[in-house]
């Protein structure tokens, strides 16, 4: 029975770890269309990556270029602290530069290891080569794509959960976010963006998972999958695993009361998860601002202002009112109501020089009442109206 190429592919990688301490000139395996593996010469491999000791996958890149991001990071860290980076670090920070991790997270992350008190809680990494390598190997064995930015970032976002916690103890934590539903994709990003939830104890963090999953309960309209608004938002939003949960539903409250339905609220925060992290007091001004304007005709079209671009939730009142009052000289609110997401752009970058251009070439109402002005690329605005 033939196997399909993408299970023949997945073969080749099990057998390329596997078997490349063994090939000797070789390091990697070349899967064939018609069933066979040949070995892919060195200096014939895409210029793509290779295996270390560690099993992350490191650049393919020279001594010399290893040597110039290296001084690079020097540099960065004799202007930022007028002393070199000790010796001791060294070879870790050329560890880190061979796997890809970004030279400006490396020389932060160098500085504030050279900085750190000693009373400090942050741990440090790069005195210690056989911590790093080790973990940095364990997070390769977890997640497979994972790469050398992801790497820097997790080190300067949550060096003490995900590089000094115990594996055991990490393991642990991903078995929980598994058990509940979410995948390997949407795990994976709470590395970058959520670490915290990696150093709560084991029944804070069901807790907080049942909490969640309580209190989203009545917006979850989709009956094939009960938790589908829960896994979006952990998707797109990860940290609102660490808000408390009776501020989440304060904010879904007020959305409620406003006359938003279950599957409104639903797509709202779905779109933008952002509008949980805000306390009640907030969310609440947007609609209060909104009506002191009195330019709308009633609540109705203030909530379908808002449901149409929940994003507007993330700017300040005095921001909105701005750009509000700036579009409201040469258009109609109903016009505004149609694209509120015009208030998202910004107005002295924005939405002020390419009025500016438009206004200058002499355009009738019309130019700007379609919005793609504001909404098309850079590029294609100075194709279209800056020759």
């Amino acid at each position: 029975m033939s196997l399909r190429w993408s299970s023949l592919r997945s073969l080749e990688v099990s057998l390329s770890r596997a078997l490349t301490p063994l090939v000797g000139e070789f390091s990697c395996l070349r899967l064939e269309r018609s069933g066979g593996i040949s070995p892919l010469p060195l200096p014939l491999q895409p210029a793509a990556l290779l295996r270390t000791s560690a099993g992350v996958a490191a650049l393919n890149i020279s001594n010399q270029q290893q040597q110039e991001k290296l001084e690079e990071v020097k540099r960065s860290v004799m202007r930022a602290l007028k002393c070199q980076v000790p010796d001791t670090m060294l070879p870790q920070v050329k560890y880190l530069i061979s796997i890809g991790v970004r030279i400006d997270d490396l020389s932060k992350i160098s500085i504030r290891e050279m900085t750190a008190p000693r009373t400090s809680s942050f741990r440090k990494v790069l005195h210690r080569p056989e911590l790093i390598k080790a973990k940095v190997g364990f997070w390769r064995q977890q997640f497979e794509d994972i790469d050398g930015s992801t790497i820097g970032k997790m080190i300067i976002r949550s060096v003490n959960s995900l590089f000094i916690l115990h594996e055991s103890k990490l393991k642990e934590r991903l078995a929980v976010l598994y058990s509940h539903g979410l995948d390997k994709h949407t795990v994976f990003k709470f590395l970058p963006k959520s670490a915290s939830v990696f150093s709560m104890k084991l029944d804070t963090l069901e807790t907080k998972i049942e909490s969640l999953k309580a209190i989203l309960a009545p917006f979850e309209t989709n009956s094939e999958d009960p938790n589908a608004v829960l896994l979006k938002l952990l998707s797109k939003r990860p940290s609102v695993l660490t808000r408390k949960p009776e501020k989440i539903e304060e904010v879904l409250g007020v959305l409620t009361k406003h006359g938003y339905s279950a599957e409104e609220v639903a797509i709202m925060i779905v779109k933008n998860p952002n509008i949980l992290s805000y306390d009640r007091r907030r969310v609440e001004e947007k609609f209060d601002f909104l009506k002191d304007l009195q330019d709308f005709q009633d609540e109705a079209e203030i909530r379908s202002f808002f449901f149409s671009s929940p994003k507007v939730f993330d700017l300040s009142s005095v921001n909105i009112r701005e750009t509000f009052n700036f579009l409201r000289k040469f258009n109609s609110v109903s016009r505004i109501t149609k694209f509120p997401q015009c208030l998202s752009y910004s107005l002295e970058k924005r939405i002020k020089p390419r009025y500016m251009i438009l206004n200058n070439m002499n355009s009738d109402v019309d130019s700007f009442s379609n919005w793609l002005w504001l909404s098309m690329s850079t590029e294609d605005f100075e194709r279209k109206y800056c020759k």
